[in-house]
């Protein structure tokens, strides 16, 4: 991808994006990630899915959704058990 593709692609893609936390940083239940301009993506054709990702399941006994579609802000989607 050209220099310049690539940076629309990342302006496109990440500039309604605004991360809360950086990376390798502990987060706790109900801790701001990130904030999304939903019109925005949406205007620019985007679907605004979010997929959350759970790494270093190894080290944890269980990670259980307990929640499917929208979760509302402070509504647990999983459960995860050290």
């Amino acid at each position: 991808m050209a220099a310049g593709l690539a940076a629309l692609h990342y302006s496109v893609m990440f500039g309604p994006v605004e991360a809360a936390v950086t990376r390798g940083q502990r987060v706790e239940g109900g801790q701001l990630l990130a904030t999304a301009d939903r019109a925005s993506i949406a205007e620019a054709g985007y679907d605004a899915t979010t997929l959350m990702v759970v790494t270093n399941t190894k080290n944890l006994t269980a990670v259980i959704p307990v929640g499917e579609g929208h979760v509302a802000h402070g509504v647990p989607a999983l459960d995860v058990e050290l």
